[in-house]
């Protein structure tokens, strides 16, 4: 399963859409905005989709290191509510341990 279909069947359901943002970003820089928004609604996955600029991109890496631009290897990282950032996640983490984290996170 991928982690997009986890966060779509296993993670969202647990959190009111008020209090937990979920955005998947796009680091193909070349995809187009209307392909991008097609496959969401095509998967059913009703949460932001975004494309990162070239900017972007390189404030990830110099954040987290290249491996945020390496969508094979399923990095995520957490925002918090006062703005700082978890570390990189990287790898099919089981959901439990997401909303686990979610809610740890969230203080």
């Amino acid at each position: 399963m991928t982690s997009q279909r986890r966060l779509r069947d296993d993670v969202l359901p647990q959190f009111p859409s008020d209090d937990v943002v979920f955005i998947s970003i796009s680091v193909e820089t070349n995809v187009r905005s209307e392909n991008l928004a097609e496959y969401a609604r095509d998967e059913n996955f009703n949460w932001q989709f975004a494309i990162a600029t070239s900017e972007m991109m390189i404030s990830l890496v110099d954040t987290f290191g290249r491996d945020v631009s390496n969508p094979p290897r399923q990095p995520d990282f957490i925002i918090r509510p006062d703005g700082t950032t978890t570390d990189l996640l990287l790898g099919l983490t089981p959901a439990s341990q997401t909303i686990d984290q979610i809610r740890r996170e969230s203080g």
